[in-house]
């Protein structure tokens, strides 16, 4: 791995599996400077490293310094993470992917940046994987698919030929989905569904087969549509 992170703009869980992963690949996790808004009440951050400052002190600090870094605030936070990014891509920052090496991409897929990838990950020919997703251990996406940016999958779950997914979606443990169908933007789907058809936007949906069973609300793994709207309105770091 040519670049890593040397800070991280998060301290909280999804930091955490950051920090694990570096050590995993053997490299020098604990020189990582964390930031988080936790910094107000807390200095102390995830395997105890200390907490530098807020996410936009990270955000001026990576600038000033040119630290590589990558964001990672968990789904619970998924359009604070949204916003993050956009921070930090607009400040110019080197927003690098951490990438275990056990997992396999193939040639012809593209992937963007800021991207965590657990160990076992496979990404099959011609598939693109957009920024700001994360991978948990295991997930295998086949050929053809395309991901949006801000999307998460969880362990094990499988995508097979020619599926799209929709960006700040969250897909659950064990989720299986059959080739071709599409699953819509800020679509929830629980652990172990299986979807064989499409999935709307906005929605929490689960079960074998999967279905609809209610509109996202606070809370949930992935950001309402007003919390993305309002983005538009906040400042970024200039």
């Amino acid at each position: 791995m040519s670049e890593y992170p040397r800070a991280i703009l998060g301290a909280g869980k999804q930091a955490g599996h950051v920090l694990c992963l570096l050590e995993w690949m053997g490299l020098p996790w604990s020189e990582c400077l964390l930031f988080d808004d936790c910094y107000a009440t807390t200095t102390q951050g995830t395997r105890n490293v200390r907490v530098s400052g807020t996410l936009d002190d990270g955000i001026h600090q990576c600038r000033e310094q040119s630290l590589p870094a990558i964001v990672a605030l968990g789904s619970r936070c998924a359009a604070a993470r949204y916003l993050t990014y956009q921070k930090a891509v607009r400040a110019g920052i080197n927003l690098v992917n951490v990438i275990h090496h056990s997992c396999a991409i193939a040639p012809t897929a593209t992937i963007g940046r800021n991207i965590l990838m657990m160990p076992g990950c496979v990404i099959g020919p011609g598939t693109s994987l957009g920024p700001l997703c994360c991978l948990f251990s295991n997930v295998t996406i086949e050929h053809d698919c395309r991901v949006g940016e801000n999307v998460t999958m969880g362990p094990g779950t499988t995508l097979s030929g020619i599926v799209t997914v929709g960006t700040h979606s969250f897909l659950g443990a064990g989720v299986v989905c059959a080739p071709e169908i599409t699953i819509y933007e800020r679509c929830l789907l629980g652990a172990g569904a299986v979807a064989v058809s499409d999935m709307p936007s906005d929605t929490v949906c689960f079960g074998v087969p999967a279905r609809a069973r209610r509109p996202v609300k606070p809370g949930d793994d992935v950001p309402l549509e007003s919390q993305l709207l309002d983005l538009t309105s906040r400042d970024f770091v200039s």
